[in-house]
C-alpha cells in the first residue's frame, strides 16, 4: 500500500458535518498515516501482535469494500485526535465510492439513543465515537446495543484509553474485522 495522507477535503467538510461528523475531527492537522506496531495483552489469552503492515493490510481491505458489515476499531494516543480525523476521512472514503448513506454518532451517558429508539434504516456507515475502558456502564450498553442493532452494518468505532483489540474483547465482548491504533513519539513501549 503506497503512503497515505490524512486529511479532509475542504468541500466535503460541511456533508460529513451534516452527517454528524464531530467537530473535533476536521480541527485535527493532516498527517501521514503510519499505525504503530503493538502486542495486545488480555489475561487469559495468548499475546496477540498487531504490526504495522497488518493493519495496513486491514485498512487497505476495509477501503476496498468499506460497506461490508463488521466494525473497525480505531485508537490513538496520547489524545483521540488522530483516530478522529481518520474516521472523518473514512467516512470521506466511503462518500466517494457513492455511499451516501452515512452517519457519525457521538456515543454520551444516559439512556437517550435515537439511533436505538428510531433505527435508521438504508446506513450504510456508521461511526461511533467517544467510548473507552473508563467510559460508565451505561455507555458500554449502549455502545453495545448500537452494535448488535446495526449488526448489518458497516462501523467505524473510535476508541480511547487502550487498543481497540484489547478494549473489544474485554469491555464489548465483540469481534473486530480490523483496526489501527496511532501514536506519535511521546508514548513509548508499545512497539513491537
Amino acid at each position: 500500500m503506497k503512503p497515505i495522507k490524512i486529511k479532509l477535503e475542504e468541500p466535503l467538510k460541511p456533508l460529513l458535518r451534516s452527517m454528524g461528523m464531530n467537530w473535533a475531527a476536521q480541527a485535527q492537522k493532516p498527517f501521514d498515516l503510519a499505525p504503530t506496531s503493538f502486542t495486545a495483552k488480555v489475561e487469559g489469552l495468548k499475546p496477540r501482535p498487531f504490526t504495522r503492515p497488518k493493519q495496513m493490510e486491514m485498512l487497505e481491505s476495509w477501503i476496498e469494500r468499506p460497506l461490508i458489515p463488521g466494525t473497525f476499531g480505531i485508537t490513538s494516543a496520547p489524545t483521540d485526535g488522530k483516530s478522529l480525523l481518520l474516521a472523518a476521512w473514512m467516512m470521506q472514503v466511503a462518500y466517494r465510492q457513492g455511499n451516501p448513506m452515512l452517519k457519525w454518532y457521538d456515543v454520551t451517558g444516559g439512556f437517550d439513543c435515537p439511533l436505538l429508539t428510531e433505527p435508521m434504516d438504508n446506513i450504510g456507515l456508521l461511526v461511533l465515537n467517544n467510548v473507552g475502558p473508563d467510559s460508565s456502564q451505561t455507555k458500554k450498553e449502549k455502545l453495545r446495543d448500537l452494535l448488535t442493532v446495526y449488526a448489518k452494518v458497516s462501523k467505524i468505532v473510535v476508541v480511547n484509553g487502550c487498543d481497540p483489540y484489547t478494549f473489544f474483547t474485554l469491555h464489548m465482548r465483540m469481534p473486530l474485522t480490523g483496526l489501527c491504533y496511532l501514536t506519535n513519539n511521546a508514548i513509548k513501549g508499545i512497539d513491537i
